[in-house]
């Protein structure tokens, strides 16, 4: 590559997600415009659906042309059916958007790599596909098989979008922007879709891109009509006011006049769509008499700013969040185009602070009107403040941060390197596969997962010391697999390495989780996992019980594709009981049947 500002973002990358220094360029790249890309159109992807960079990779052998796909159900990245149930359930409905994405370190967009590209798109949605296929592609294949049997609840046909991305520069050549319309035309003809999308991205759009997703957001706005609140604890500066709709779009759109969908994650809601609510935000500004009253008729937008600017009646707010107001913001942008709203003004409250607290008490106080799911605010709860205080009294070296907010250690980038924040979805994940024996269940939506173990789980009698020993098995297990000591094929047991590590370093028993005995099992669970050694050496055991439940299931379970072992219990069963055979490295003599150790003989039996 000869782009020296793509290699010195590539090399910054690969520091922030701990690719080995052995990565080829070109992989890396892969991995760095599927991150971008994704975090660009969907930035909830790496924080709170826990989803890994290398998750979305899908090159090498038998790839058709394709280096990473997405397929994003409600706003949420799925990979599994369950995922797409929980996230139906929720809101009676499936929004759904296929991505894909190619990827090359060329100066130039060649026609031909384009036109393999597509092909590999259209070979997808062929029923059966034509050219061969490696693992990871045959696994999205059946996922999108699913989602296509669930399409009564679509309101629309899904969306596809297709980036071809080069380190050159888009031209729109008629070769290249010919043949893409001429291949996508074709896949039109399916009616699969509402609509399809060829995005191509040179190294000018990725670079732009990055420093999106990179630097903390900044605005200015002409907000005459305010009024200063009094002083209020806590808080530096706010104000009260009503602002044109035009002025704020400027707020909410980023470079390419799109709506900035990092500006809402702290909002508790994602974007609900066209809902009762919602249908009557749009009437209202549909009709010219009640437009004018829209500020009388909206509870308004709060915006949340960590230091301001005021000159005159110009703000320049700076890493701010649109705490309240998700759904008023989308309704406005997505109606822009259509609707005159030069005489529509929204009602605005600019609090600005850098208390944390004081920024919790305003999302709860500012998100009571409707019922909100469980997970927007269980990380404002007391004991994810004493679990993050727990992370937090580690030696430097080893600790890893748990991250109760999304982007919460954003600030603090080298000092604190991506791979080493835990986000609350993984340390849900990294618990229930390790101390509750479910690998199987972390391919749910996490805040299903939530709701299943509700009065389980961060309880106040707790021991921080098991979530964290958990949190640090995850971390280990993804390195390893980062670096290629765990093979790639292995990657969708990942969480079936946590309970197995547990199982073969410490037994299967364990003590209460609000007893003293439960630190001398995590402290001995912590001190394998220090040693690089003897980690692996737990890894390669673990490895092999995993391997002889696959010969074991698959004599049981003959038809059943290998894509879906991650998903069943009975296989969860047959990992475990392979692990039992093996004396364990520390013999803690822990006679207290577990309710999951019952369990799994009720399966047994």
């Amino acid at each position: 590559m000869d782009n020296k500002i793509l290699q010195g973002y590539l090399s910054n990358f690969r520091i922030d997600f701990d690719f080995d220094k052995g990565i080829k360029e070109d992989q890396l790249f892969e991995h760095f415009c599927n991150y971008c890309i994704l975090s660009k159109i969907h930035p909830e992807a790496f924080y709170n659906d826990n989803f890994k960079i290398e998750e979305l990779n899908v090159g090498g052998g038998n790839d058709t042309g394709i280096d990473g796909v997405a397929i994003v159900v409600n706003e949420h990245i799925v990979s599994s059916n369950e995922e797409i149930d929980a996230l139906k359930n929720q809101l009676q409905r499936l929004d759904v958007k296929f991505i894909f994405i190619q990827s090359k370190t060329s100066s130039e967009f060649k026609a031909s790599d384009l036109a393999t590209f597509i092909f590999g798109v259209k070979d997808f949605f062929k029923d059966t596909p034509s050219l061969k296929i490696n693992d990871d592609i045959k696994s999205l294949r059946e996922l999108k098989e699913y989602i296509y049997t669930q399409s009564i609840l679509m309101e629309d046909s899904p969306i596809c979008e297709l980036y071809y991305v080069t380190t050159g520069r888009w031209t729109n050549d008629q070769n290249v922007a010919g043949r893409a319309s001429s291949e996508i035309k074709e896949l039109e003809s399916r009616n699969l879709f509402s609509n399809i999308k060829f995005i191509p991205v040179d190294a000018e759009g990725i670079e732009k891109i990055y420093k999106e997703i990179k630097n903390k957001v900044t605005k200015e706005i002409n907000f005459d009509k305010n009024t200063p609140l009094p002083r209020i604890e806590g808080v530096k500066e706010s104000y009260i006011g009503i602002l044109p709709a035009t002025e704020y779009f400027k707020l909410i759109e980023d470079s390419d006049h799109k709506i900035q969908k990092t500006l809402f994650y702290d909002n508790v809601r994602d974007f609900l769509g066209v809902n009762s609510v919602n249908k009557e935000i749009e009437l209202t500004l549909k009709d010219k008499l009640k437009q004018l009253k829209f500020p009388i008729f909206n509870n308004g937008i709060t915006i949340v700013s960590k230091s301001l600017n005021k000159v005159g009646t110009y703000f320049k707010v700076k890493d701010f969040q649109i705490v309240n107001g998700c759904q008023t913001s989308h309704i406005l942008f997505n109606n822009k185009k259509s609707i005159d709203l030069d005489n529509t003004f929204i009602p605005i409250k600019l609090i600005v602070t850098d208390d944390q607290d004081v920024i919790n008490d305003i999302i709860k106080a500012t998100n009571r009107q409707t019922e909100v799911k469980i997970e927007a605010f269980e990380s404002l709860k007391d004991y994810h403040k004493k679990l993050q205080r727990f992370y937090d009294s580690f030696p430097k070296d080893d600790k890893l941060y748990y991250e109760r907010r999304p982007r919460e250690y954003d600030t603090v980038f080298p000092e604190i390197p991506r791979n080493k924040i835990i986000s609350l979805a993984a340390q849900i994940n990294a618990v229930i596969s390790m101390f509750w024996n479910e690998p199987h269940s972390t391919h749910r939506y996490y805040g299903e997962l939530l709701k299943s173990y509700s009065g389980k789980i961060f309880l106040e009698d707790h021991n921080p010391y098991f979530y964290y020993v958990s949190a640090l098995c995850l971390h280990k297990v993804d390195t390893l697999i980062k670096h290629g000591f765990i093979r790639a094929h292995y990657r969708r047991y990942k969480y079936h390495f946590l309970t197995l590590i547990r199982v073969l370093v410490c037994g299967f028993n364990y003590p209460k989780f609000i007893s003293n005995d439960i630190t001398q099992y995590c402290e001995s669970l912590h001190a394998i996992l220090l040693k690089d050694k003897e980690t692996k050496e737990i890894i390669t055991k673990a490895t092999n019980c995993i391997d002889k439940a696959i010969e074991i299931f698959n004599n049981k379970h003959e038809n059943r594709n290998q894509n879906d072992y991650r998903r069943l219990k009975d296989f969860t069963f047959e990992v475990i009981e392979q692990a039992k055979k093996i004396p364990p490295v520390f013999n803690l003599n822990i006679k207290k049947k577990t309710k999951h150790k019952r369990y799994l003989e009720r399966r047994k039996n």
